[in-house]
């Protein structure tokens, strides 16, 4: 077993961007874009990811462009991503649950109750990210009431303030809020559920949430972002888990530090946000096996799609797991995003050739040692801010 220079180990997670994430591989003779309804597809992926003990799988509904899907040149996600993550988690026990919301289009009490129950339904594995609209949820699309219109500084605002609701709602009920004492008639302490009183620029909500607090107090929350140019306070306040774009090791532990940096700063412990990088590997036998498949995916490619920005890995499955190693033992991350050229080949390769080798150096686990998403990332379940707030719900 390789000697670690560094305590704990990697975290993993899986994104799904309709069939894989690049453009074109849908034509691939591997891939399977006709079964994108077909939900034994979607659990076959969410079951083989579990079995490779990841943290998470994320279901990314972004698309690759505009002009890409306007063209119909590049398939979409057909399933609502919320709706699936529920059917995901009656199939599942271990492996986190999670997908973008979009703000501008959504109310937060209606997402704030779905999580929620997302939560409960899988004993606490959700998790979420919160973005504005782009290209979760176009225009075009239509949703009845939306604020995508909006100026951008406006929209950030309002997404800010969509957070703020849903964890107002989430934390609604107290803890043991839920008796179920048959010998006292008493179902519930309407003592320990609050309304929220919530009266903002956007929202204006009197709560309390129709759900008890979720298993995990609030689910998981996800931030998004391209790299170090981006890189404020505000991206990630109240943030568990960033999902980010590096393409040198250098890069990595420069933007690795200064998030640590800046978690600190707002008074949060460093390994209180776990930052994963998006990784794209390519796998062969051989190295010239790897090199063949990766000219074989960009022959298939339309120019216009591009890529968006992930680590492309060409090699063998020893390769990969040195350079696994490598970046998380230069502290360039706490793990990796994978975003697979084609599904389930890819995935499957991985859990089956890359994951032994990461567990028998130790850098990986072997088996889950706990049910929520927050204990798989070492997070602790948020405190509840209230002690007492007058006007109980059935006071």
């Amino acid at each position: 077993m390789v000697k670690r220079n560094r305590d704990g180990e990697l975290h993993l997670s899986l994104s799904l961007l309709d069939t894989a994430y690049y453009p074109g591989s849908w034509r691939h003779p591997e891939a399977e874009p006709e079964r994108l309804l077909d939900p034994v597809f979607f659990y076959r992926l969410a079951q083989t990811a579990e079995r490779g003990k990841f943290d998470l799988l994320y279901v990314d509904h972004t698309g690759q462009n505009d002009y890409v899907r306007a063209t119909g040149k590049e398939p979409v996600l057909l399933l609502e991503p919320l709706t699936l993550l529920t059917s995901l988690a009656s199939v599942t026990e271990y492996i986190g649950l999670g997908t973008a919301v979009a703000t501008a289009v959504h109310e937060p009490y209606a997402i704030a109750r779905i999580l929620a129950v997302i939560d409960h339904l899988s004993h606490g594995r959700t998790a979420w990210f919160a973005g504005t609209t782009g290209a979760y949820e176009p225009k075009r699309q239509g949703a009845g009431r939306i604020s995508s219109d909006l100026p951008d500084a406006e929209q950030v605002e309002r997404k800010r303030e969509f957070i703020e609701v849903a964890d107002k709602l989430w934390d609604s009920w107290e803890d043991g809020a839920l008796l179920i004492d048959k010998s006292m008639g008493r179902f519930l302490d309407s003592d320990k559920v609050h309304l929220i009183h919530h009266a903002g620029k956007h929202f204006k909500v009197r709560g309390p949430l129709s759900v008890p607090r979720p298993p995990q107090g609030r689910p998981v929350s996800i931030g998004v972002l391209d790299g170090l140019a981006e890189l404020n306070e505000a991206d990630i306040e109240g943030k568990d888990l960033i999902l980010c774009s590096q393409h040198t090791l250098d890069e990595a532990r420069i933007f690795y530090k200064l998030l640590k940096e800046k978690a600190l700063s707002a008074g949060r412990a460093a390994h209180e946000v776990k930052v994963l990088i998006h990784l794209f590997p390519i796998l062969g036998a051989t190295e010239q096996e790897a090199r063949d498949k990766a000219a074989a995916l960009k022959e298939l490619a339309d120019p216009v799609a591009g890529l968006r920005g992930t680590h492309v890995f060409v090699g063998t499955a020893a390769q990969l797991a040195d350079w696994i190693e490598e970046w998380y033992q230069a502290y360039g991350s706490d793990g990796f995003n994978l975003q697979f050229p084609v599904l389930p080949n890819g995935l499957d390769t991985f859990v089956d050739e890359v994951i032994p080798l990461l567990q028998s150096r130790g850098l990986f686990r072997t088996s889950y040692s706990g049910r929520t998403l927050r204990g798989h990332l070492g997070l602790k379940v948020p405190a509840h801010p209230y002690a007492y707030h007058e006007g109980g719900l059935l006071r």
